[in-house]
């Protein structure tokens, strides 16, 4: 935090004042006590000292430091603005009534400047950390908006006055939208405005079409709340664990999303997906056997999830409960849903009292019959997968005609994706096993081996597959290749990804420590992403690096160009060496790791990452080259 304050003339200062007040940067009030204080200024001043005893330093330093750290750049403007705590001594000699909250944002030679005063932070910030952050969120804005360097040039008092009032209004939404992406509570948040009219506070005292009055900007900021759920870091941190499979993590983090937004159906729609993964991920071989039906093209349904054994295997009826009501939910909240239909349709598969048939198919017909009007919240593989799990609703009511078309209708939209093309192929295999055809037999072990090669063997599919496969040639009497002969050749062509060498002689890999990592890296900028679950973001900017986790390590985020390289080692003897670095263009990823990656195939945030599976990292492109990599999960171990 900045603690001088320094003007070189008087002359300099009025004038800027004057664009100060003009643009109702500064209350009337302010202008008349700066103004009073560049009358006292005859010499240039190496700066005016703030309190360092004051226990609102702290408070200050750790709430700025917090915004700074995710709000972008603003050119031309230096970056970040400094920030000033007006001390009494400052405001008396100022003839600023010291017991008068106030906030400013301000422009002095080419630096922007943030300025509270001690009143503020004494009488209504109250030392509760949300209440502030929306305070200097909203003067960060005015500086990130380029309020502050922008005056307007002539027009009448009218003109400039409705001006600024606009901007009053902006700032207020993106400070918000700042106090909400660092990680702060949106009610708690609200309590700043809420105190300033109950100290009397509402209207300001002149000019008051410059600045609205709290109550309302209050009313503004609720009726926009509908918009700013996606401004929360747990909302898209938690797209990003859905993306990355990492499924108790992002339940966590929809979780906070809903207590803060009850009103957003989407996060309603990701936290039944997400808990209705973390369902599906317990499932046993033998469960699924017991719901007699084909491969369910969604994410989940791996047989050795290391965030989940500690749950225990098998069916968890409560689970699917809370999955069903939050998708529901976020039915009631916006009837016409395609996402939480079609997962909807996916959860009465896999009921946990048996399937009902009767419900996945009317939830997975309406999710298509979107999907083939190309919902704009469905992309191509996600409209191929609500395909082919209608189709194995279908298959499981005996309509195999039906099942066959829609499985050819998602085989012209899988187009290369590995993980839709298998779920083709075995669901393809099963209705040529329920044909009364015997000579079909053939084509289903044909069609079952194609899916082992390409599937992945920690699906849950892959090991009801082999036995099926397994089958079929021992009563066909054909030569088959054993589990072990079919492995070969599906080995992963990277070793798994080493610890990522931050700098010389200190590394961090998933797993380790919060409290050893920050040990050998330093303190860093702490932003809660679920704050109740103590999962949090730590952030090194000079480093170029975040940490995500709770007490240990969940990811590694690489997001600028003073990022170091990821290493990746190619398998066997001797395998060439390959770095992945941020600012790679997407074919030259693709270069290095091949086409195989994937989305999020629910509600993406506003710049999706792509998954690659088979090193355990996404990638973030933007303008076509890489923003940020994530190191997210070891590779899956076969087995």
């Amino acid at each position: 935090m900045s603690n001088a304050l320094g003007f070189e003339t008087v002359a300099v200062l009025k004038r800027l004042l004057l664009a100060f007040i003009i643009l109702g940067l500064v209350t009337p009030a302010v202008f008349r006590g700066l103004h009073a204080m560049a009358e006292a200024v005859t010499e240039p001043r190496a700066g005016l000292q703030a309190d360092e005893s004051d226990p609102n330093i702290a408070l200050l330093d750790a709430v700025w430091d917090r915004l700074v750290a995710v709000a972008a750049p603003s050119a031309p403007l230096a970056w970040p603005p400094q920030l000033h705590l007006l001390t009494d001594a400052e405001m008396t000699m100022a003839k600023m009534v010291p017991k008068d909250p106030n906030a400013f944002a301000t422009l002095y030679r080419g630096t922007s400047l943030v300025c509270v005063n001690k009143a503020l932070l004494n009488s209504i910030v109250e030392g509760n950390a949300n209440r502030l952050a929306f305070i200097l969120g909203h003067e960060l804005s005015h500086v990130k908006l380029g309020h502050i360097q922008h005056a307007p040039a002539g027009g009448t008092l009218l003109l400039m006055t409705v001006f600024t009032r606009e901007k009053e209004i902006a700032a207020d939404r993106n400070g918000i939208k700042l106090a909400l992406a660092a990680g702060y509570d949106f009610r708690e948040a609200m309590s700043g405005p809420k105190r300033f009219i109950e100290v009397g506070l509402d209207q300001p005292p002149l000019w008051p079409a410059t600045h609205p009055s709290w109550t309302q900007r209050l009313a503004l900021l609720e009726k926009n709340r509908a918009s700013l759920w996606n401004s929360m870091g747990a909302f898209n941190n938690g797209v990003l664990f859905l993306t990355v499979e990492q499924y108790a993590s992002a339940e966590r983090c929809f979780e906070s999303v809903v207590k803060a937004f009850p009103d957003c159906y989407e996060a309603h729609a990701n936290l039944g997906y997400a808990r209705l993964m973390e369902y599906c991920d317990l499932l046993r071989p033998e469960d699924m056997a017991e719901f007699a039906i084909g491969h369910i093209m969604i994410g989940g349904f791996y047989r050795r999830p290391d965030s989940l054994i500690e749950k225990g295997r098998g069916i968890n009826a409560e689970l699917w409960k809370q999955a069903t009501r939050s998708l529901e939910e976020a039915l009631r909240l916006k009837p016409d849903l395609t996402l939480a239909k079609a997962s909807l349709g996916i959860a009465y598969l896999v009921r946990p009292e048996g399937k009902d048939v009767s419900k996945a198919s009317r939830y997975l017909e309406e999710a298509a019959a979107a999907a083939a009007m190309k919902d704009n919240s469905l992309g191509t593989v996600s409209r191929a997968g609500v395909l082919v799990n209608l189709s194995v609703a279908e298959l499981a009511a005996g309509k195999a005609e039906l099942s066959d078309r829609h499985l050819v209708q998602a085989n012209r939209l899988a187009g290369n994706v590995a993980v839709i093309r298998a779920a083709i192929l075995y669901n393809y295999a099963q209705e040529l096993v329920q044909s009364d055809k015997g000579n079909q037999r053939r084509n289903a072990s044909d069609a079952l081996y194609k899916y082992l090669k390409i599937g992945s063997p920690a699906s849950i599919w892959w090991k009801l597959g082999l036995d099926s496969y397994s089958k079929l040639c021992s009563e066909s009497g054909m030569n088959c290749e054993t589990e072990q002969q079919i492995r070969a050749g599906a080995t992963q062509e990277f070793r798994p990804l080493p610890p990522v060498e931050v700098r010389q002689g200190i590394q961090v890999q998933l797993g380790d420590s919060i409290e050893e990592v920050q040990k050998g890296l330093g303190p860093a900028i702490t932003i809660p992403i679920a704050r109740d679950a103590k999962l949090n973001r730590y952030r090194y900017l000079k480093l170029g690096i975040d940490v995500i986790g709770t007490d240990q390590v969940m990811a590694i985020s690489l997001n600028s160009r003073l990022a170091p390289a990821l290493k990746l080692q190619m398998q066997g003897s001797g395998g060439q060496a390959r770095n992945l670095k941020v600012g790679m263009t997407e074919p030259q990823v693709t270069q290095v790791l091949g086409p195989t990656s994937f989305a999020a195939t629910v509600f993406n945030a506003a710049t999706p990452y792509r998954f690659y599976p088979q090193v355990g990292l996404a990638a973030r492109f933007v303008q076509g080259r890489v923003a940020e990599w994530l190191v997210v999960i070891l590779p899956r171990r076969e087995g």
